[in-house]
């Protein structure tokens, strides 16, 4: 393996980008593009590309299962959660971990009468959207199982 090919499997794994890798790599920006693509189609440069990624997924515990389960604490948790009863904002100490996932920055202002926290949260859209479009992958595999079994039954039935 070339010192410029290992250093776009570096890159790559860094990016996620072909062409950005390739001219970080030192590859030419003119013909970043097409190397970019040519590198992926290489396949020891594949293989180590995957082997990467597995290793760090694996090193960062990012299992699919860890991903739906983060966008639906996104996606579902309850603003009513940041207040006590009296409608105040909550310590953070004093927030539960699945509404605290859901936020993104605090601001906390002391006063002389008063603290002000101001908290600002994840928008639910584009986790709602996932795992929206993961649902409809998973019903149209399951429904595309249950025809596959309907056909392997039919064939078993006629011999």
């Amino acid at each position: 393996m070339t010192p410029k090919r290992s250093a776009f499997i570096a890159e790559y794994l860094i990016c996620h980008n072909a062409s950005e890798a390739a001219r970080r790599a030192g590859y030419s920006v003119k013909t970043a593009y097409s190397q970019g693509e040519r590198l992926l189609r290489n396949v020891e440069v594949r293989s180590a590309i995957d082997k990467g990624m597995k290793k760090l997924a694996t090193g960062l515990e990012i299992t699919a299962e860890r991903v739906q389960k983060e966008r639906a604490r996104l996606a579902f948790f309850d603003v009513s959660k940041l207040f006590d009863a009296e409608g105040r904002p909550l310590p953070i100490n004093q927030i539960d971990a699945d509404t605290r996932a859901a936020i993104v920055g605090i601001d906390v202002v002391d006063g002389e009468l008063s603290t002000v926290r101001k908290y600002r949260l994840a928008t639910k859209d584009a986790s709602l959207a996932a795992l929206v479009e993961n649902h409809r992958r998973a019903l149209e595999t399951s429904s595309l199982e249950t025809r596959l079994e309907a056909i392997e039954e039919q064939l078993r039935t006629r011999t």
